[in-house]
C-alpha cells in the first residue's frame, strides 16, 4: 500500500502523532525500506547511513532497572508506536545529547508524571546497521525496523527507529532484538 506521499511529506504530516509508526506500517516494506535513503527531515544533514551509530537516552523510571543496573526490556517499546528516539552522533556530541537530555528531564519534572520524577542515568548505543538487520522469523522473513532521520530545529542529530511490521508476535520480537543489542551497552555521560 501507498499513502500517496514522499516521506519528508510523511514524516512532516507525523509530527506530534504518538502512532505514526502504526501509519508507516501500513505501506508496502519496499517502500518503508527505500525511505531510508531519503530525507525525511528540512533539519536533518542526511539519512542515516549503515556505519552510523545511534545514541539513546536512559531515564529512571522509565527505562532503567535499578535492581539489575541495566535498561528493562521496554526500552524500545515506542518504536512501535511513536519512534524510538536517538542522536546520530557522527552529527552531534555526548555533552549536547547530554543537555538535550537534561533539558528533556527539568521540564517533565516541572510537572513530574505518576510514575516519578525522571533521572538521567546515562545512555545506549547502537549501530544503524545493526537495526536494520533485524529480522521477522520464518516462514517470510522481512525487515523487522528502520531507521529515519527525524532532525529537529533544534537537534538536527534527531533520528527515530521504527518497528516495520504490524503483527503484534513480531513487533515483540522486534523489541526484544533492539533490547538485546543494547543491553549491555549502557554508560554514563562524561
Amino acid at each position: 500500500m501507498s499513502l500517496g506521499m514522499n516521506c519528508r511529506e510523511f514524516f512532516e504530516s507525523s509530527k506530534g502523532d504518538q502512532e505514526y509508526c502504526k501509519k508507516l506500517q501500513l505501506i508496502s516494506m519496499a517502500e518503508q525500506v527505500a525511505w531510508e535513503s531519503e530525507t525525511a527531515s528540512a533539519y536533518s544533514p542526511a539519512p542515516v547511513e549503515d556505519h552510523e551509530v545511534l545514541c539513546r537516552q536512559v531515564l529512571d523510571p522509565t527505562h532503567f532497572d535499578k535492581v539489575t543496573q541495566t535498561i528493562t526490556p521496554n526500552f524500545f517499546d515506542d518504536a512501535s508506536s511513536r519512534g524510538a528516539s536517538c542522536h546520530r552522533l557522527g552529527a552531534t556530541t555526548l555533552d549536547a545529547v547530554k543537555q538535550i537530555a537534561l533539558n528533556r528531564v527539568n521540564e517533565v519534572n516541572k510537572c513530574p508524571p505518576s510514575t516519578g520524577p525522571r533521572i538521567l542515568i546515562g545512555f545506549t548505543t547502537i549501530k544503524a546497521s545493526e537495526v536494520r538487520a533485524i529480522m521477522t522469523s520464518e516462514p517470510d522473513p522481512k525487515r523487522g525496523a528502520g531507521v529515519y532521520d527525524t532532525g529537529k530545529a533544534d537537534d538536527f542529530s534527531h533520528s527515530d527507529i521504527c518497528q516495520l511490521v504490524s503483527s503484534k508476535q513480531h513487533g515483540r520480537s522486534i523489541r526484544a532484538q533492539l533490547f538485546l543489542l543494547a543491553k549491555n551497552r549502557l554508560e554514563e555521560f562524561p
